[in-house]
């Protein structure tokens, strides 16, 4: 999930760059809000799936965490001259790290 969301973000970084002034336009259009509550409502089916000793808030806020994360690396990521096996490297090391966030959670949560 963390490769394929970086490599898209990579692909598409000269076009985001391209269309600069038109993303407002684009982030407030029905179809993008429509998009973030698909994105949103998979992220929680996850942690649920990933996290299901974890309350629901918790899991949320979690689930949160992890898509501004990979947000915010994958666009200073993408937005940076990279090769393609840079940004598979960017991808594996974080998606290693996150998933050892999860299961550090994970693991709290049934010891308690």
């Amino acid at each position: 999930m963390v490769s394929a969301f970086f490599r898209s973000e990579w692909e598409e970084a000269s076009l985001r760059t391209a269309l600069g002034d038109a993303a407002q336009l684009y982030r407030d259009a029905a179809e993008a809000r429509k998009h973030k509550k698909i994105v949103a409502r998979q992220s929680l089916m996850l942690m649920k799936d990933a996290l299901p000793e974890v309350s629901a808030n918790e899991r949320a806020f979690v689930a949160s965490v992890v898509m501004t994360t990979m947000s915010a690396i994958g666009k200073k990521v993408s937005g940076e001259a990279r090769s393609k096996s840079e940004v598979d490297a960017w991808a594996l090391a974080i998606g290693e790290m996150l998933s050892a966030s999860l299961q550090r959670l994970a693991e709290r949560k049934r010891s308690q």
